[in-house]
């Protein structure tokens, strides 16, 4: 995975400001628009676009920067001698996954999203024993049923109580163990699952599926299915939250004279679009309530366009000859003001 700081040109201590700016310089340069058949500036496209969407999200960010840091000897230490009751009920772990959704399904409605995962069960042989049918389990030959054990210090008098190795801390181990499952109480199924995702969503948001995850312990709670929910990337439009940001290309007539245009929208429509006279290369035109419908709202973001003036690359006899004419006419009015200027 590619650092998210470098794709961006960035430091680790960048401002939003400093990240909204590098982001929108860089989608403008290596745009599909402007970058036709470039494979590596759709390459660096989606790259910016991926750093975007996770460090101009607060919480995103920071999780980012904490996958950044080394984990402590301390935090391993901890996570290697931490203890619990051997027998006690325990929810399950949970499944963690992502999807990813098409921005247009959720623009303006909720959509539903269909996956199979591969689940665990109880074994349908031995019903979750572990112990093949007709056998049990019988008392642990190592601790002889207290589900621990004491060891002595090397180069110390002091003897230590640890958990059992061979029962694990149960007492008792298989008499038989299932051919099923070889003793492991689970198998695994593929079941199919559905969610809703709302109108909206902000990039990175978890929907949890309660109760799907892995089996708990000791009959303890299954855990739950998280999934991480990503917009995938579209051909006409980059998501800024709940703006959407697109690039509309104008010759440079309509730059200057100004023009009303039709533009596609992320709901599948045209709408007019008005060009103001004198529309500078690269200027950004806002159209309210084309946007993302906002989470949990229902009102709407707005639609960001970046104006591309296109300059001709050759040009006939005729349009030269109209042009030289008015380069003459805008000599002669420099002319004019200028010495209007020294008059005065």
């Amino acid at each position: 995975m590619s650092n998210y700081y470098d794709s961006l040109r960035l430091r680790p201590d960048a401002t939003d400001k400093e990240i909204n700016s590098a982001y929108r310089r860089l989608s403008l340069k290596y745009h599909p628009d402007k970058n036709l058949g470039d494979e590596q500036a759709e390459r660096a496209f989606k790259e910016v676009a991926e750093a975007y969407e996770i460090l101009s999200n607060t919480e995103k960010r920071a999780h980012y920067d904490r996958s950044l840091q080394p984990t402590s000897l301390e935090s391993l230490f901890d996570a290697a001698n931490k203890k619990c009751n051997p027998n006690s009920l325990r929810k399950g772990k949970n499944v963690k996954g992502s999807a990813s959704v098409r921005l247009e399904d959720i623009a303006l409605h909720d959509s539903t999203i269909r996956f199979s995962i591969e689940q665990p069960v109880s074994c349908l042989k031995c019903s979750g024993s572990g112990a093949e049918p007709g056998t049990g389990r019988t008392e642990c030959s190592l601790c002889e049923g207290f589900g621990t054990t004491m060891q002595t210090l090397p180069e110390s008098f002091m003897t230590v109580s640890q958990t059992c190795g061979n029962c694990r801390g149960s007492g008792k181990v298989l008499e038989k163990a299932c051919t099923r499952c070889s003793g492991s109480r689970t198998e695994k199924i593929i079941k199919d699952l559905k969610v809703t995702i709302p109108a909206g969503i902000p990039e990175a948001h978890q929907v949890i599926i309660p109760n799907e995850g892995n089996l708990g312990v000791n009959g303890g709670p299954r855990g739950d299915i998280i999934i991480h929910i990503q917009s995938a990337p579209h051909s006409g439009f980059i998501r800024e939250r709940s703006d959407l940001r697109c690039i509309v290309s104008i010759d440079f007539t309509q730059a200057i004279l100004g023009d009303e245009i039709a533009i596609p929208t992320i709901a599948g429509r045209k709408i007019k679009l008005t060009i103001p006279p004198g529309t500078a290369n690269n200027a950004t035109l806002r159209v309210k309530g084309h946007g993302l419908r906002r989470y949990r709202q229902k009102v709407r973001g707005d639609m960001l366009v970046d104006v591309h003036i296109k300059i001709p690359e050759e040009i006939t006899e005729k349009e030269r000859k109209h042009l030289e004419e008015i380069r003459k006419i805008r000599k002669g009015l420099e002319s004019s003001e200028h010495s209007t200027k020294n008059s005065e």
